[in-house]
C-alpha cells in the first residue's frame, strides 16, 4: 500500500482480492499451503475454511505455525479465538513460540533494533531471514542456503522452504546430522516422523534425558545450541500489556553469570572481545563442566566487558594477539592457556579433552571448530604452496573426515587452542607483533621448531559464530588438493591394508597384524591404516588413532586416495597387505601408482583347506616383495628390525 492520497485500505483490498487469485493477509497464512497440505483443493476460501472450520479440528494455518505446539503453551483460548488470532493479538507480545523450531528469545538475542510493532515471528518473516538471523538454536540460515543453492538462488525463505519441501526433497537443516542418520538413531520413536529431527531433537531427545549414543561429538554440540536456546529463554522480556515488544534482559543475564576462582588452577581461559559476544562465550563455559580446574581472564575494551563475579578484565586490543596474551599472562597463574574469541561458544568436555591430549612433548592443542552454520571443521590447519589456508574438514560431519580422530598437525587456529605457558612466553618475548590471521601460523611454528608437538582433539568441541558469508572465506582447496599436500611430516610412512576396521579385532591372524602396527608406531614410523570396506566409523576408528594409527577413508581408485599416496611420494617405506582377497582387489592399483615402494604381504590365518583362497594367496604372494609367515607375525617386536633390513635390501637391489 503506498500512503497518502490514493491509498487503498488493505482490509478492503484483501476483501476484494480473495475470490480470485489467493491473497494472504499475513506471512503466517498461507492458503495455497493450507489447501494442498490438509487435502482441501475444493475449498475457494482457506482462510475462511480455517476461521470457521479449520481451526476447531486442528489444522495449521501454515508450515511456519504449529496449532498443536501453540496451544501447548497457552491452554484453553477464548470462545471463537483461533491460535493464529491469538498470536497475532496477544502470543506475540508475551513471547509465545508459535512453532517447536521457532525460539522467539534466540531470535530476539539476534536482534539489535525493536520489532516495529510486528510479532516475533513476522518479523522474522519480513527482515531477520534476509539478514542471515536463525530462528532458533538448531536451525541455520546460512548453513541451509550454502547446501541448498537452488534456494538461495530463487531468494527463498530458507526456514520456510525446509519447512515446506525437507522431507520429501531431502534437505537437510543442520550439518550435524542428515534426516536419514537421524531416523535410524531414533528409529523406535513415532515422534521423529511428528517433529522432524531438529525439533524432536529439541523438545524430545534433551528434555527427556535421552542422547544420540551413536554420535556423541553430535549430541555434545546439540545439547549445547539448546542449552544456551534455554539460557536465553531465562531472559527473555515479555509484552504484558499486549502492546510493547518483547526482549532480552541482557543486565540480568551478566549478573547471573558467576566463576568461582580455582585455587591452583591448570588452565587460564583467555576471552577476548566485547558485550554480549564475550557474556554468550561465558555463558557456555557455565553449561560445561568440566573437571579441569581454570581461572577466566577477559581482555577488551574494559568499558565493553561484561562484570561478572570471579573473572579479571584486563584492558587491550581484542585482535592484537600479542597484546591479547601478553595482558592475560600478566594477570593469570596457570601454566596452561587457553585463548577464546568472543565469538566462540564451547561444548560439555571441551576442556577435559584438550588436557587429556596435552604431555611434556605436547607443545599446543587444537580443539575442533564447528562453524555457526553447524558445519564441522577442524581447527587443524596448513598453509599450501600459493600462501592460501585450508582447514580439515571443512562442512564435513564429526566421523566422516580422512583422518578421523586426535592426531598431530601442522598448524592451527590461535583460538580454541591449549598452549603451554612458557613456550607462550618465549614466542612472546621473540617474535614480533603478528596479525590475528598468521597469530596462529607463527606460534604453531615456533612451538615445532622448539621441539614440541602440535596435535588436534577432535573431542574439544567449539562453536565458532561467524559474522561474515560464504562468499567471503577462504577458498576451501578441494578435497583431493588437500590431501596432496596434507602429509608432511618427516619420517618413514608405513601404509597397512586390511579387510576391515571393525573386524580387525576379530579374526585369525589379526592379532598378529595389530602386533605389527604397534611395532610400527613403536619404531617411530608414522603408520596409516587402509580398510578395504566402508566400516571405518568410530569406536573402532578411535581404537587406531588413539594409538597413533591413522585410518585413511579413501575409497579404491578414488582421487582422494591417489592424492594420499602422492603425498607420501618418497617417504612411504612400505605396504603391508594382510588378506589375499584384499591383495587381489588392490594388486593392480599397488603395482601402478606405488612404482618401487615395496610390498609386504602377510601369509597368516589364510584357510589352508579353502582353495579359492589359496589360489588367491599365491598369486599375491607372487607379487610380493616380502612375505611374512606364522612365526614372523607372532613375534613382531623382535623381527620389526629385521623386517626394516629386508625392505632396505629389496630398496637396495632396485637402485
Amino acid at each position: 500500500m503506498v500512503d497518502g492520497e490514493g491509498a487503498q485500505d488493505p482490509v478492503a483490498h484483501f476483501l476484494q482480492s480473495k475470490g480470485g487469485d489467493l491473497v494472504d493477509p499475513t506471512p503466517l497464512f498461507d492458503g495455497h499451503w493450507y489447501r494442498i497440505v490438509h487435502g482441501l483443493h475444493a475449498v475457494d476460501d482457506p482462510l475462511d475454511h480455517y476461521l470457521t472450520v479449520g481451526a476447531s479440528i486442528g489444522l495449521d494455518p501454515s508450515p511456519v505455525f504449529d496449532s498443536t505446539w501453540y496451544l501447548r503453551q497457552v491452554g484453553d483460548l477464548p470462545e471463537g479465538c483461533t491460535p493464529l488470532e491469538h498470536y497475532l493479538t496477544f502470543g506475540g507480545a508475551l513471547a509465545i513460540d508459535p512453532h517447536p523450531l521457532f525460539s522467539t528469545a534466540w531470535y530476539l538475542q539476534q536482534l539489535e533494533g525493536g520489532l516495529d510493532g510486528l510479532t516475533p515471528l513476522e518479523h522474522y518473516l519480513a527482515f531477520g531471514w534476509r539478514q542471515n538471523l536463525d530462528p532458533c538454536a538448531l536451525f541455520s540460515v546460512r548453513g541451509y542456503l550454502h547446501r541448498n543453492p537452488d534456494v538461495a538462488a530463487g531468494g527463498v525463505n530458507p526456514f520456510v522452504h525446509y519447512l515446506k519441501f525437507a522431507s520429501s526433497e531431502g534437505q537437510e537443516g543442520t550439518c550435524l546430522w542428515s534426516e536419514a542418520e537421524y531416523r535410524e538413531w531414533f528409529a523406535d520413536d513415532v515422534l521423529v516422523q511428528r517433529f522432524g529431527s531438529l525439533g524432536h531433537f529439541r523438545e524430545v531427545v534433551v528434555p527427556g534425558g535421552r542422547s544420540i549414543v551413536a554420535a556423541p561429538e553430535v549430541d555434545r554440540v546439540g545439547r549445547l545450541r539448546v542449552a544456551l536456546e534455554e539460557r536465553a529463554e531465562r531472559f527473555l522480556l515479555t509484552g504484558e500489556d499486549g502492546k510493547s515488544s518483547g526482549s532480552i534482559d541482557w543486565l540480568a543475564r551478566e549478573r547471573a553469570v558467576e566463576f568461582s576462582s580455582a585455587a591452583d588452577p591448570h588452565v587460564a581461559v583467555v576471552i577476548a572481545g566485547r558485550g554480549r559476544d564475550v557474556l554468550r562465550t561465558l555463558e557456555s563455559l557455565l553449561l560445561s563442566p568440566t573437571a579441569v580446574p581454570f581461572e577466566v581472564v577477559l581482555v577488551g575494551n574494559e568499558a565493553e566487558l561484561p562484570s561478572v563475579s570471579g573473572v579479571v578484565a584486563v584492558q587491550a586490543n581484542p585482535i592484537d594477539m600479542h597484546a591479547v596474551w601478553t595482558a592475560a599472562l600478566s594477570v593469570s597463574t596457570a601454566p596452561n592457556v587457553v585463548l577464546l574469541d568472543g565469538a566462540i561458544d564451547v561444548a560439555a568436555g571441551w576442556l577435559d579433552e584438550l588436557v587429556e591430549q596435552s604431555g611434556v612433548d605436547i607443545g599446543v592443542v587444537a580443539s575442533t571448530a564447528v562453524g555457526d552454520e553447524l558445519s564441522l571443521q577442524e581447527s587443524g590447519r596448513f598453509v599450501l604452496d600459493d600462501g592460501s589456508v585450508i582447514r580439515f574438514g571443512a562442512d564435513d560431519r564429526v566421523g566422516r573426515w580422512m583422518y578421523g580422530t586426535d592426531r598431530e598437525i601442522d598448524s592451527c587456529s590461535p583460538y580454541g587452542a591449549l598452549v603451554r605457558r612458557s613456550l607462550l612466553g618465549d614466542w612472546l618475548s621473540t617474535t614480533p607483533a603478528t596479525s590475528y590471521e598468521k597469530a596462529g601460523e607463527s606460534l604453531t611454528s615456533f612451538v615445532r621448531n622448539s621441539g614440541a608437538k602440535v596435535v588436534v582433539a577432535t573431542r574439544a568441541v567449539l562453536v565458532e559464530r561467524f559474522d561474515i558469508t560464504f562468499e567471503d572465506r577462504t577458498v576451501v582447496a578441494p578435497l583431493a588438493e588437500q590431501l596432496r599436500r596434507r602429509d608432511r611430516r618427516s619420517g618413514p610412512h608405513v601404509l597397512a591394508i586390511v579387510p576391515s576396521v571393525e573386524r580387525s579385532t576379530g579374526r585369525e591372524g589379526d592379532a598378529a597384524v595389530d602386533n605389527w602396527l604397534r611395532a610400527f608406531v613403536a619404531s617411530d614410523r608414522i603408520v596409516h591404516l587402509l580398510t578395504a570396506d566402508a566400516q571405518r566409523s568410530q569406536p573402532w576408528t578411535e581404537q587406531f588413532e588413539r594409538r597413533g594409527i591413522e585410518v585413511v577413508d579413501a575409497p579404491l581408485g578414488s582421487d582422494e586416495l591417489l592424492a594420499f599416496v602422492a603425498s607420501l611420494e618418497g617417504r612411504l617405506e612400505f605396504v603391508l597387505v594382510t588378506d589375499p582377497v584384499v591383495g587381489v582387489r588392490w594388486a593392480s592399483f599397488l603395482l601402478e601408482y606405488l612404482g618401487d615402494v615395496p610390498l609386504v604381504v602377510s601369509a597368516e590365518g589364510v584357510d589352508q583347506t579353502d582353495h579359492r583362497l589359496m589360489a588367491m594367496q599365491d598369486r599375491v604372494v607372487r607379487l610380493a616383495d616380502l612375505v611374512l609367515n606364522g612365526d614372523e607375525m607372532d613375534h613382531a617386536a623382535a623381527s620389526v628390525g629385521s623386517l626394516f633390513a629386508a625392505v632396505d635390501a629389496v630398496k637396495g637391489r632396485r637402485s
